[in-house]
């Protein structure tokens, strides 16, 4: 991995996009599709006006008007797609190079703004070294064409200007949306990801299963242990459950020892899989406190007409449930 003091972090970093907060992240796409759509609008106009359009410069027009249209989709029914953002960056880079390298030189530095939104949601090395072949290689193509320095000058101050606005947005995000103890998401975060999902079911159906999990005598470890070792049980479980869900689902930490799992696109019935799969990671540690922890879970399907607050509820009563139960067990709300 390359490092640099003036960025802060890894360039070449993929994950960077995944510590950013949803809410960014879909301002991001907002702003692609609007750039999309004024580059489509403008080729539409030059089409009206000469009658003549490059069959390379239709195909991108078309693959440019096909993602643009999913991202919009993909927008209205609130649901980021990183794929998506991907491709109008693509596309759009694509349109503008190959005008650039059939003769409309100065069609290169719109891409500079393209460019910077790129860097918002992909590794900004990646974006810079890309940013440089294509221009090298448009320069091979079309000879006519004069790189500008003062250009390169703007996107490199630009680059280093967005990648920095980016490194503090993940750093405010991690900072308000964590639980600083043990790195899971916090109650304000449910509630905003909680929202999207009963949304996301009232227009589509998509299911998605609420489990809260609350440690069983969780005091008792505190007052015999001792806290460090409670606040480590805390710590270690989060990380267990956080390798054993998919990038699409996520764990919240809503109070002392309970935690709340959102696992997308799935039923209750099937979350209860995950539920045990969690107890049996936790029973193979070689810690012999995780190894002995013992937990409870109620587990929520979304419904029509739910609020966040009726989800919850109706998981605590099943965990209320099997509290009385003796613990240890998973059950279903009913």
């Amino acid at each position: 991995m390359i490092k640099s003091k003036l960025f802060g972090r890894s360039l070449f970093n993929v994950k960077e996009s995944e510590a950013l907060p949803v809410d960014f992240l879909y301002g991001v796409q907002w702003m692609l599709v609007l750039l999309s759509f004024i580059l489509i609008s403008g080729s539409a106009v030059h089409f009206f006006r000469t009658h003549a359009l490059e069959s390379v410069s239709l195909i991108i027009l078309a693959a440019q008007v096909l993602v643009a249209s999913s991202a919009w989709v993909s927008l209205e029914q609130q649901r980021y797609n990183v794929r998506i953002q991907h491709l109008l960056v693509i596309t759009m880079i694509l349109g503008f190079s190959g005008q650039a390298a059939l003769g409309h030189a100065q069609h290169l530095a719109w891409t500079i703004p393209i460019y910077l939104a790129g860097i918002l949601v992909l590794p900004t090395l990646s974006v810079a070294l890309v940013g440089l072949t294509i221009t090298f290689v448009v320069a091979l193509i079309n000879p006519a064409h004069q790189v500008d320095p003062a250009n390169l000058l703007l996107a490199l101050a630009g680059a280093v200007l967005t990648h920095r606005v980016k490194l503090q947005v993940i750093k405010l995000s991690a900072t308000a949306d964590t639980d600083v103890l043990t790195g899971a998401l916090n109650r304000r975060q449910f509630d905003a990801y909680a929202s999207r999902h009963l949304a996301d079911f009232q227009r589509n159906q998509r299911p998605s299963a609420l489990v809260l999990i609350d440690i069983d005598d969780f005091k008792a470890i505190n007052d015999s242990l001792g806290h460090a070792v409670g606040d480590r049980v805390l710590s270690e479980l989060t990380l267990l459950i956080q390798n054993r869900i998919r990038k699409t689902d996520a764990v919240f930490r809503i109070g002392g020892d309970e935690f709340v799992v959102i696992l997308v696109g799935i039923s209750a019935e099937t979350a209860q899989s995950v539920v045990e799969d969690i107890r049996k990671l936790l029973s193979s540690m070689d810690d012999v406190h995780l190894a002995s922890l013992r937990f409870s879970a109620g587990l929520s399907d979304v419904e029509n007409n739910m609020t966040v607050d009726t989800w919850l509820d109706r998981a605590d009563k099943a965990l209320y449930q099997a509290k009385g139960d003796g613990g240890n067990v998973a059950c279903l709300a009913r």
